[in-house]
This record gives C-alpha cells, sequence and structure tokens, in this order.
C-alpha cells in the first residue's frame, strides 16, 4: 500500500510538474526547442533555461528522473537484497574503487545517512576518469 501511494501521488505530482513546466516551454517560441529535449538534457543544461523554469525543472524533472531510476531498481523479490555475485564485472568494480562490496555498501549508506533532510545518495561513474565514487545530493538534484 505504501508503494502505490507513493507511486500514484508522489511520483506524479513530479510528472505533473513537470509537464506544467514542459507546456510552459512550448507554449514560448523561444524557449519550444528546448521542451522538445529529454529530461537528462534539461537537467545537465538546467542553467540555459528561462529562470522561472530552471526550478521547477530542476525540482519536478529531478524527482522524475530520480524516482522512475528508483522504481526501475526496486528487486522483483520483495525488496530481497541481491549481492553482485564474486567474479562478475560489478564485483570487480566495486572491489577496485572501494575496496570490498561492504565497503561500497558502508560508504553509500554513510553518504546517505549524512543528508540533512531529503536527498539521494548514488554510485557514479566519474564523466572524466570513470572511476566508480558515491556521491550524494540533495532534495531533487540529479547526478546528471
Amino acid at each position: 500500500k505504501t508503494m502505490r501511494l507513493h507511486h500514484l501521488k508522489h511520483h506524479q505530482a513530479y510528472t505533473d510538474k513537470l509537464n506544467g513546466a514542459l507546456a510552459r516551454l512550448r507554449a514560448n517560441p523561444e524557449t519550444k526547442a528546448l521542451a522538445k529535449r529529454g529530461i537528462d538534457w534539461l537537467l545537465e543544461h538546467v542553467q540555459e533555461l528561462p529562470e522561472a523554469e530552471r526550478g521547477p525543472v530542476r525540482n519536478a524533472g529531478g524527482g522524475y528522473v530520480n524516482h522512475d531510476l528508483w522504481w526501475q531498481c526496486l528487486s522483483p523479490r520483495g525488496g530481497e537484497a541481491v549481492e553482485p555475485r564474486e567474479g562478475s564485472p560489478m564485483h570487480g568494480a566495486l572491489t577496485a574503487a572501494f575496496g570490498s562490496v561492504n565497503d561500497f555498501k558502508t560508504k553509500l549508506n554513510l553518504a546517505s545517512l549524512e543528508l540533512f533532510g531529503s536527498g539521494w545518495a548514488w554510485l557514479v561513474a566519474s564523466s572524466t576518469t570513470g572511476d566508480l565514487q558515491v556521491e550524494a545530493t540533495a532534495n531533487q538534484d540529479s547526478p546528471l
């Protein structure tokens, strides 16, 4: 019941607010082309949007993208944790970056616990080196 409510109300509110921002961008001939860009592009280039739409796209767009990824990552086995198999590429990458899978989990948990208020903890690949890192973002900000 909690997940259904979260999806139907909370995630839907981000979707509706993002769609409102996109509708306003489409209604203006000067920003119509921006509304056709994908949400990932909009979040990466939020400073290029009109001032009035930056907050709605950052907050509602970030909330939409973050929750969409979260929904996709939920286990089909009812939340059962799935560990990377020893010898798998993921296991090797986490071990190389953090020392062990358990050290990665500790670092990710710590990053989420250190957030004040709401936010997200992420496993990301550095855009410059490709190295795995743990990063935290506040509220609905996205690592994009």
